[in-house]
């Protein structure tokens, strides 16, 4: 049985994350929006290309990535199965 006072804490808690969550978060109405024609050339043409599925014109489009740097941590052996 779960303890009243631990319940309504728990309440408080939750109530006051939610609120806080709300507060921080990003009002994406204030960003504006921009006509594709307003756009330059570069992003216009990168846009049809995505609409169309591809081809992208870039040299290593569709290569697999590998960290031949060891710059990056090693990654878990399941990861990679």
């Amino acid at each position: 049985m779960i303890n009243p006072t631990f319940f309504k804490k728990w309440l408080v808690f939750l109530t006051l994350a939610l609120l806080a969550a709300t507060s921080f978060a990003k009002d994406t109405n204030s960003l504006g929006q921009v006509a594709v024609a307003e756009l330059p050339k570069e992003a216009q043409t990168t846009l049809k290309l995505i609409k169309q599925g591809g081809p992208f014109p870039y040299d290593k489009d569709g290569v697999v990535f590998g960290n031949y740097e060891s710059r990056l941590p090693q990654a878990k052996a399941w990861l990679l199965s």
